[in-house]
């Protein structure tokens, strides 16, 4: 059976209740694995199988079957092109397929099982990955683009999970002490540096220059670039150290990254949220009035 009767490429927009067969293609357009299902099977990655990055490769066979007529043209299609591991093909299929679990629930009994078998699993617990290793997950990710929709579609799960489970008043509260009490160590505030310096050469330029973009048209980039005496809008703010010195400056922003504090961290002591931000101990705008 010539393969250039399998053409037709996959679009990823299955009716959830239509059963289809499918194939992923080498670079030479032989397939090496055929499988069934329906819905988005044809795009999961959850299988030993991996799937092909170039959306070309993966291709429908059949469309609109049931899902006996689905099986048995998997079943068929492995037959024709054969399996590697017995030595009569080409495919990595590790069975002659038809054996599909559709509709499979899992018991109450096996889910038991299974929790009692994997607790006190600690294979993979304290873990530390090779510098080795990182470098090669961030040549993997460098130069990546999440698509239009991909973040579209992160965006409305976020939505979606802050309407189904808000988040409470107390979380924000733990979430928040648990930073700054992170924060205050420097050991974790130079691996942070560390960690967004590398994450940021991963960056392509297109995605670095977004970035930039961002920034200046944030409120906090017009901040820092519009401050200082210079500009008529900045404010004046008096600081008091654990020294006693007291020092009056003309715009926040710009005084504290030059002099490594935190503009945010700055405010939370002005705002009480904090009691000081490293010998910052009270903080004052002067053209505030009462």
């Amino acid at each position: 059976m010539p393969f250039s009767c399998i053409n037709r490429t996959a679009t990823f927009k299955t009716r959830m209740n239509n059963y289809y067969t499918y194939a992923y293609l080498r670079e030479d357009r032989t397939p090496y694995y055929i499988g069934k299902g329906k819905g988005d099977r044809i795009v999961s990655t959850q299988r030993s199988i991996h799937k092909p990055t170039n959306k070309n490769k993966i291709i429908f066979l059949k469309q609109n079957l049931t899902e006996e007529e689905a099986f048995k043209h998997e079943i068929y299609m492995i037959a024709v092109f054969g399996r590697k591991d017995l030595g009569t093909g080409i495919l990595r299929n590790m069975t002659n397929g038809g054996e599909g679990v559709s509709g499979y629930i899992v018991s109450e009994e096996t889910r038991r099982k299974r929790s009692e078998a994997n607790k006190g699993n600690t294979n993979s617990r304290g873990y530390k990955w090779t510098n080795e290793q990182k470098q090669n997950l961030i040549r993997a990710k460098k130069g990546k683009l999440l698509s239009e929709s991909h973040k579209e579609a992160l965006k409305k799960a976020w939505e979606r999970r802050k309407l189904e489970k808000p988040m409470t008043d107390e979380t924000r509260k733990k979430m928040s002490e648990s930073l700054y009490k992170r924060w205050e160590n420097k050991d974790y505030r130079e691996r942070s540096k560390q960690f967004n310096t590398s994450k940021w050469e991963t960056f392509c330029e297109e995605k670095k220059n977004e970035i930039r973009e961002k920034i200046k048209n944030s409120k906090i980039g017009r901040q820092s670039v519009n401050c200082g005496e210079k500009n008529g809008r900045s404010k004046w703010w008096k600081i008091h150290f654990e020294d006693g010195k007291i020092l009056e400056i003309c715009g926040i922003a710009n005084w504290a990254k030059e002099n490594g504090y935190s503009c945010g961290h700055i405010n939370s002591v002005m705002n009480g949220k904090r009691n000081k931000h490293k010998d910052i101990v009270a903080v004052q705008r002067l053209d505030t009035t009462t």
